[in-house]
């Protein structure tokens, strides 16, 4: 009996504590849900960079070609030393704004803790044999078990296959750095 309280109360709690967030690309569509995260940061955007919640977010290493951009983020292309940074949240938008333009002071709200996105598709893959597979970033909201040619790091893995679409972990940005 107390066993069956004690996992209600935890059930309870998690569904509270860990509500999931819609997130939508420029369209207004929703194209995934992540449904845990942990941390959070307002990073600093490049100047003319239009953020788009949703969208996959890197972050310019110290060794990136141009000084100036170094620890500034940007949405993800194909560039090499650069850092998967995390997954743009829509809270912190403004009422009636779908997007931040970056200006190289605004903060862009980052999800940078490990997650978990829910009914991605996943480029190449497509049955439950591809549980386990890592993926990585294709473009700024595509994922793939192809690596870029030039930014080649993992940032997450095929968790379950529902038949359609995939869950999947993502990568906190230390783990995928390393």
């Amino acid at each position: 009996m107390i066993e069956a309280v004690i996992t209600g109360i935890i059930l309870l709690a998690f569904c509270f504590l860990v509500l999931p967030m819609a997130m939508a690309d420029a369209t207004g569509a929703v194209k995934r849900r992540i449904s845990s995260t942990r941390e959070k940061l307002r990073m600093v955007g490049k100047s003319g960079v239009t953020f788009y919640p949703g969208t996959f977010i890197i972050q310019y290493g110290s060794s990136y070609a141009t000084t100036a951009d170094r620890g500034l983020v940007n949405d993800y292309h194909d560039v090499a030393n650069a850092i998967f940074a995390g997954v743009m949240l829509a809270e912190g938008l403004d009422a009636g704004e779908e997007y931040i333009l970056g200006d190289g002071t605004k903060g862009i709200p980052v999800a940078t803790g490990g997650m978990i996105l829910e009914r991605v598709a996943v480029t190449n893959l497509s049955a439950r044999t591809d549980v386990g597979k890592e993926v990585y970033m294709a473009d700024n909201q595509t994922l793939s078990d192809t690596a870029g040619s030039n930014f080649t790091t993992a940032v997450g893995r095929v968790l379950e296959f529902d038949g359609t679409t995939f869950t999947v972990e993502i990568y906190s940005m230390v783990r995928a750095a390393e």
